[in-house]
């Protein structure tokens, strides 16, 4: 089974002493992973009479943030396995 972790990539990028990483982008990494590993709680209810349940293939994932000018909110759309560089 490929994890989130088998990409050599991924650890190159761990290793870029320039750039700074919060445990959000990780965080999101694992969500999509898991997601993946679940399709079930990646889907909707199409029709409740017939119990019919669309299973997405994409994954959108919003987050909000509170700051003192207000609320900040920013939507990933369309992620697959984002890198940490695109998180």
């Amino acid at each position: 089974m490929n994890t989130m972790w088998s990409n050599s990539r991924s650890c190159i990028l761990l290793l870029d002493k320039k750039k700074k990483y919060t445990p959000l982008s990780f965080i999101i990494k694992a969500l999509v992973a898991t997601l993946k590993l679940f399709p079930n709680f990646n889907s909707s209810i199409d029709d409740i009479e017939n119990g019919k349940i669309v299973i997405k293939k994409y994954f959108h994932i919003g987050i909000a943030v509170d700051t003192p000018h207000g609320l900040m909110a920013v939507s990933y759309t369309h992620l697959t396995l984002p890198t940490n560089r695109e998180v």
